[in-house]
């Protein structure tokens, strides 16, 4: 076998870099995804720097995709039988990449300045994952997580990272995976691939009556991945889940339309990438009637616990029909945020997205709205009044018994 050297490493290893880079922006969309971050003095930090709100991933990627024959560094053929050297040494490479990253930030105070985001303050930061991304032999690559110099390593060869950007293809399904997997580190044992992992993880998070903890050890089979893939439970949620493009499509939009290099629309995308896929098919299912029903009904209002601290409200509205003017919105849309958050006052929040129809195009507004002025007892009356065509469409999501997998608990 021949081991990769010399100036065609360096074509690989930016190949791997590359194709991890369009992978990641698979979960996680480009304007949080850094290649190649450089410290001041000109030295790359890492591969790829991924920043969600205060979370933080660090990845190093290793192409090691091995051939033939194996050569040491001088370009002499190493013995038959000794190849697993060559293997940990692109390990160890990547490790000490990963622990170097995470001491120039977090223990050094070395000062890293990103495009279109500004200085890394690493008081911001609730999580850190590292992550050994290898491209190439997935013999290579195991086990999934382990321990280095105090500090978690996810190994994430390349078949594993398209099954884990694909079916959890948003950031909060993404993170919340890792988290899991850093939670159950000591007690599962892993055969097989990552999507074997993954069918352990979803199962437990869809049944509410196991806990992880009461369980000394899990051993995961191989092969049940492929098995997954088969049941009427994932093809269903599959099916179900193709609305939810309508809330990509949203968020499309809104970096297409809006200055994101201002803070506030920074932070409105944020909230709009916050719904993890289940969510997104609920709020785009809602979105979608809103506008099909349309102008009988003007606007919908959601609330769940699931959706942590944030209202969602949306309008459609017909500016002939309705003899609206554009400036007559925001009014129109301060005034349903300020009676949202009277009525569930444990929520700090509002996001707008407004559906404008004319006889010559649609457009759409949004909206994040927190730190308003409180309605006192006597305006909310007046405007329920004021206002009844767009209060009557209150949806407790919490309520709804719209599940992410048919029969999950069965």
């Amino acid at each position: 076998m021949q081991h990769i050297c010399g100036n065609e490493v360096d074509t690989k290893g930016k190949y791997g870099e590359n194709l991890a880079y369009d992978l990641a922006k698979v979960a996680f969309l480009k304007q949080w995804c850094y290649q190649n971050p450089k410290l001041n003095n000109g030295k790359e930090l890492c591969d790829l720097l991924i920043i969600f709100d205060d979370i933080m991933l660090i990845w190093s990627i290793k192409n090691v995709k091995l051939t033939d024959i194996y050569y040491d560094d001088v370009n002499k053929p190493i013995k038959t039988g000794t190849p697993f050297k060559i293997k940990e040494k692109h390990k160890d490479k990547s490790k000490k990449q990963l622990i170097g990253a995470y001491k120039e930030i977090f223990e050094r105070d070395a000062i890293i300045e990103l495009p279109n985001y500004g200085v890394i303050d690493k008081n911001k930061f609730k999580k850190i994952f590292l992550c050994s991304v290898f491209i190439g032999d997935k013999e290579f690559c195991s086990p999934l997580l382990e321990r280095a110099d105090g500090l978690l390593i996810h190994t994430v060869p390349e078949e594993d990272l398209n099954i884990l950007v694909h079916e959890l293809d948003t950031v909060t399904d993404f993170i919340d995976y890792f988290k899991f997997k850093e939670s159950s580190f000591k007690n599962i044992v892993v055969n097989g691939n990552e999507g074997n992992l993954l069918v352990t993880y979803i199962n437990f998070k869809n049944n509410t009556n196991v806990n992880l903890n009461n369980f000394d050890q899990i051993i995961v089979d191989d092969n049940i991945w492929e098995q997954w893939k088969q049941d009427t439970r994932y093809q269903h949620k599959k099916r179900a889940d193709k609305i939810s493009i309508i809330w990509d499509e949203l968020i499309d939009r809104f970096i297409n339309d809006n200055d994101l290099s201002h803070p506030h629309n920074q932070l409105m995308l944020t909230q709009l990438a916050k719904p993890n896929r289940f969510l997104r098919r609920v709020l785009a299912s809602y979105f979608s009637e809103i506008i099909s029903q349309q102008p009988k009904l003007l606007c919908r209002c959601l609330v769940s616990a699931q959706l942590s601290d944030v209202i969602y409200l949306f309008f459609n509205i017909n500016l002939d029909l309705n003899h609206y003017k554009i400036s007559d919105i925001n009014p129109l849309l301060l005034t349903r945020a300020s009676m949202a958050l009277y009525e569930y006052p444990d929520y700090s929040k509002v996001i707008g997205i407004v559906r404008l129809e004319n006889n010559r195009c649609n457009q759409y507004l949004f909206a994040l709205i927190s730190d308003i002025k409180p309605l006192t007892e006597e305006d909310y009356i007046r405007y329920r009044t004021e206002y009844s065509n767009y209060t009557n469409t209150t949806t407790n999501l919490s309520k709804s018994n719209i599940q992410e997998y048919e029969n999950c608990n069965q």
